[in-house]
């Protein structure tokens, strides 16, 4: 099943590591705005499987990136259209500019007909963080691999809960190391590094579906 995934980000670095990350997917559709209002359009005019924001982007070409009050809307109106969303940023959840963002976000899902726990790993609006050890700086790049196959994963889990659970369970006991756990904020960067890691091979084949 192909997949269509919208990225919104404005640092003009992020936004060429998105691009060129993007550029090696298969059956995977992304398309890439800079703005909330662009968002907004592409939203209106797409059918999106998911989307991968960052926290501080722009209301228009003429605002400043300064608040994450754009990302709340953008939030907002992803969990109206019931579409899978995952924030991914350069900086750590502990700094001074994320007060007032943190735990608005992630909305805990649970599948229909499903025992399956979604606030273990599929919750929307979740955080991947950089995790600069300073609190207040930002990395010079971001979990570009991490965001794509989370939502990606998530989106399956989604559609074959059954599966999910089997591989969340299967996964518990190794946990704090795990990368299928609950991380709405607390990743600490390395999200990436604990995919590398996961040895299932129904998770492997959905990665290899989509050469995320």
């Amino acid at each position: 099943m192909s997949r269509r995934i919208l990225v919104v980000e404005d640092n003009a670095k992020h936004l060429d590591d998105a691009r060129a990350y993007a550029a090696d997917l298969i059956e995977c559709e992304v398309d890439f705005a800079t703005t909330l209002a662009e968002a907004m359009v592409l939203l209106t005019a797409n059918k999106y499987d998911g989307v991968i924001s960052d926290v501080f982007f722009p209301a228009d070409d003429q605002s400043s990136a300064d608040t994450f009050e754009n990302a709340l809307a953008l939030n907002k109106k992803l969990r109206e259209m019931r579409i899978h969303h995952v924030f991914n940023t350069a900086g750590n959840h502990h700094g001074k500019k994320y007060d007032g963002f943190l735990h608005k976000t992630p909305e805990l899902i649970w599948v229909p007909g499903s025992e399956y726990p979604g606030d273990l790993f599929v919750s929307s609006g979740m955080v991947i963080e950089a995790y600069p050890h300073d609190s207040d700086g930002e990395h010079a790049t971001k979990q570009w691999q991490a965001a794509f196959r989370y939502i990606l994963l998530s989106l399956a889990f989604l559609e074959m809960p059954d599966m999910g659970q089997d591989i969340v369970q299967s996964q518990e006991h190794l946990g704090e190391k795990s990368a299928l756990r609950s991380f709405p904020y607390g990743d600490y960067g390395e999200l990436t590094e604990k995919f590398w890691g996961c040895m299932d091979e129904r998770v492997l084949a959905i990665f290899a579906q989509f050469n995320a």
